[in-house]
């Protein structure tokens, strides 16, 4: 498979991954026996897909997928619809901190995985927003 074809299903499924959440079995099971969290993690699932589109300006999901599809990248995406890339960046960094915050708490992983994934995301992000160009 190609490895720019590679990235740009990556950084769908960054942005699935977001918009959609990433939640732990435990943090499911917990959420559904009607504890507060699991309205708040629905409404910052919410939150954060109408934010990745509109600092994307993008419309929907599917106008981002097809764009990807053509070969761009999330920052050709906000670049051509004069949006300014990094606060995608940003964005993507304070969802996934705030989802690996939620699994660090619940003790869905120990402090040293924490520590590491944190370290990683700033990164990893920026990799995938840029697609294959150097960041």
């Amino acid at each position: 498979m190609n490895p720019k074809r590679i990235l740009m299903i990556s950084t769908m499924t960054l942005g699935i991954t977001i918009s959609g959440g990433l939640w732990s079995e435990e943090t499911s099971a917990k959420a559904s026996h009607g504890q507060p969290e699991k309205y708040e993690a629905q409404n910052l699932q919410v939150a954060a897909k109408d934010d990745f589109l509109q600092m994307l300006g993008a419309s929907s999901d599917e106008e981002v997928y097809h764009s990807l599809l053509e070969g761009k990248s999330l920052a050709d995406i906000a670049v051509n619809n004069n949006e300014d890339v990094n606060h995608i960046i940003n964005l993507q960094i304070t969802e996934l901190t705030k989802q690996l915050d939620i699994r660090f708490a619940n003790g869905s992983i120990p402090p040293s995985v924490y520590q590491s994934q944190k370290k990683e995301f700033a990164d990893i992000i920026k990799r995938s927003v840029y697609g294959d160009r150097n960041t």
